[in-house]
């Protein structure tokens, strides 16, 4: 439950293994890749300098970025065709990795299957285009089927035009209300369940007015067939025949397809497995630096994976100079990436924290405190065994129907979480008096959940501030982990403000007061002179990075700011009980409409509909009201979120 451990990662080797090691790097999936040429401008490419190493030592000098000049534009286009078309998954298969192969034939392959393959698509479509059109033409003449007319007629006028179509309700009734004012001759010619099918007969030198009022009808024209003589179930006949035929030569076309997917389905298949390999050996290359006979690789590899990556280049013998460089040796300079390390109870919190920002490598992991208080806040919100038991269902649902469904997993803590409330609280479903309260029933003892709310809110805050003290000793931030407003100063004012508290409202004495506010005058004052102060206690000139009368202005607004937000984080936690009283308050409402409706079916449905009102509004709100604690209220006072998130360069292999 931690930040896991990071090593720098030098490599040396010469150029022609590139290819190999680049391929063994993909592989071995761990290598967060750093731009090497940077790491050698900046003179913190290190390897041991003796008698070995010499040469490439000596290289060094004449180093220059890697230059990759294949281009995967076209083949890329070409395999995404065939992936569509033969309707293969897009997993990587390891089998089609290992050993020597030449990717030079698999694009030659690809682009040979890419042209038999796509002749045939473009046969495939040219025929479903022409069947379309043929269907079109067929719903046409179903639709004129009691019109006792030869199309050539139609067809052989010399000055009038005709188009056949649909018109919705509201255009029949602008043309009754404006007839006389429509250039054309309009009949109802037949109907195909709720559609009207219409002709228009129009002057040709009207067309153009003819059209503008037509689409002011929403005019839907049919596709009636232009070259054709006889009546219209007459020529329907020869149309469903050739129809007929072109489905017969589709369907061949699409077993000759599946034979085709029989066929190259392996070949497709191992390309897209080795395609996914060159471009991810790209993303390593592009960050290479090399000389004519040597390139040089960074990066960053989990401490406890070097004996693996040792063991994968072994193959190399001597040939690969290594190098490993703790962090310690390096973090001035260079910042290691966060790869956080939490059990899988917890693990499903992680995007929480990243919405937020990625915990700096030297900061403690906030996952573990995260997941506890959060688990807790929303229990303590939305507690209800029924209601808890819902919640925990969907997430197992989404869980189990979405693939790396986190949040789903978030759900089902929760309604954990919420169940156990319910038993605290005594309630299932709405209903108060049906289970024992194990702890108390929140509408019955309002003034002791809202000041358990503040007593449980002050104890976050006490362990905020530790973890903040902790990650400023760590990071040896003076100015603020000692006098910084969230640091020790910050944190002896914020106890001496519950210690006040305390004494005003349940009369539980601690310290004089005679003692107290002075103390807490003297912690404000530190805070706002912390940064001449802390320059003074380390020897730093000069006292001040900014003007004097800038830098007290700022610093005494902050001062205060500093009073006014410990007081409010404190007080914020109320909501804590003000929403499990609501949570209460809320269902009394639906009970109260339950009994007015005198109706035993009714009031089950209103109990039915509340419950999921509840969960859907308010167990979203108790959602987001969670969250703003955390983020506002507790982060604000140990989490930077400053880090960079470790991504290595790897494959999703199925």
């Amino acid at each position: 439950m931690s930040v896991e451990r990071m090593n720098m990662l030098n490599l040396v080797a010469p150029i022609q293994y590139i290819d190999e090691i680049v391929k063994e790097m993909v592989l071995f999936g761990k290598l967060h890749i750093v731009n090497a040429m940077v790491e050698i401008d900046e003179s913190n490419f290190m390897i041991a300098v003796d008698e070995e190493n010499i040469e490439e030592i000596a290289e060094m000098s004449m180093i220059h970025s890697y230059k990759d000049q294949q281009s995967f534009k076209t083949f890329k286009y070409h395999l995404d065709s065939l992936m569509t078309f033969f309707n293969i998954p897009e997993e990587v298969k390891p089998d089609y990795l290992s050993g020597h192969y030449s990717f030079k034939k698999t694009m030659d392959a690809v682009n040979d299957i890419f042209h038999e393959a796509d002749a045939l698509q473009k046969k495939m479509d040219a025929k479903k285009q022409e069947l379309t059109q043929l269907d079109n033409i067929q719903n046409c003449l179903k639709m004129m089927k009691d019109v006792n007319i030869d199309l050539s007629t139609l067809n052989g006028m010399a000055y009038f035009n005709y188009e056949i179509g649909i018109l919705s309700k509201e255009g029949r009734e602008k043309i009754r209300k404006n007839y006389e004012n429509i250039p054309a001759i309009v009949l109802h010619i037949g109907n195909d369940q709720k559609d009207e099918v219409y002709l228009i007969i129009s002057l040709k030198e009207f067309k153009l007015e003819t059209d503008r009022i037509l689409r002011s009808l929403n005019f839907r024209r049919l596709e009636a067939p232009k070259n054709c003589a006889g009546k219209p179930f007459e020529i329907e006949t020869i149309f469903y025949e050739q129809s007929e035929i072109l489905r017969a030569e589709i369907a061949e076309m699409e077993k000759y397809k599946e034979e085709l997917r029989e066929k190259y389905y392996s070949d497709v298949e191992k390309a897209y497995s080795q395609n996914e390999m060159e471009e991810a050996k790209t993303v390593i290359k592009s960050n290479i630096a090399c000389t004519d006979n040597f390139f040089y690789l960074s990066g960053w590899v989990p401490e406890k994976e070097k004996s693996l990556l040792d063991k994968r280049l072994s193959v190399f013998d001597d040939e690969v100079i290594l190098v490993f460089k703790n962090t310690k040796d390096v973090y001035n300079y260079i910042i290691p990436p966060t790869k956080l390390s939490n059990h899988r109870i917890i693990s499903p919190f992680e995007p929480l924290i990243k919405m937020y920002g990625i915990p700096s490598y030297g900061e403690i992991d906030p996952t573990l405190f995260l997941s506890l208080t959060y688990m807790f806040l929303f229990g303590a919100m939305f507690g209800d065994v029924g209601q808890g038991i819902v919640i925990f269902l969907m997430g197992l649902v989404a869980t189990k129907k979405m693939t790396n469904s986190v949040y789903g997993q978030i759900f089902m803590r929760l309604g954990v979480s919420s169940t156990i409330f319910g038993f605290l609280y005594g309630s299932i479903f709405g209903f108060e008096h049906i289970l024992p309260a194990l702890f108390l029933r929140p509408m019955e003892n309002i003034n002791t959940m809202l000041y358990s709310s503040i007593i449980v809110g002050a104890v976050f805050l006490f362990i905020s501030f530790s973890i903040g003290i902790i990650n400023a000793v760590k990071n040896k931030d003076i100015k603020e982990g000692i006098f910084g407003r969230n640091g020790v100063c910050g944190f002896v004012f914020f106890m001496g403000l519950l210690m006040i508290l305390a004494e005003m409202t349940i009369s539980l004495k601690t310290i004089p007061m005679n003692f107290l506010i002075p103390v807490m005058a003297s912690c404000i004052l530190l805070i706002v002179i912390r940064e001449p102060l802390t320059h003074l206690l380390i020897n730093k000139r000069p006292l001040y990075e900014e003007p004097p009368a800038n830098y007290y202005t700022e610093s005494v607004f902050e001062g205060l700011e500093t009073i006014i937000n410990i007081l409010s984080n404190t007080i914020s936690f109320i909501r804590v009980g003000a929403f499990a009283l609501n949570h209460v308050g809320l269902f009394m409402a639906f009970h109260t409409m339950a009994e007015l409706a005198n109706n035993k079916a009714a009031g089950i449905l209103i109990y039915i509909i509340g419950n999921i009102i509840v969960i859907g509004l308010e167990g979203l709100i108790v959602f987001i009201q969670g969250l703003r604690l955390e983020y506002y209220e507790m982060f604000s006072k140990y989490f930077v979120g400053e880090g960079i998130e470790y991504r290595p360069v790897a494959l999703k292999c199925s």
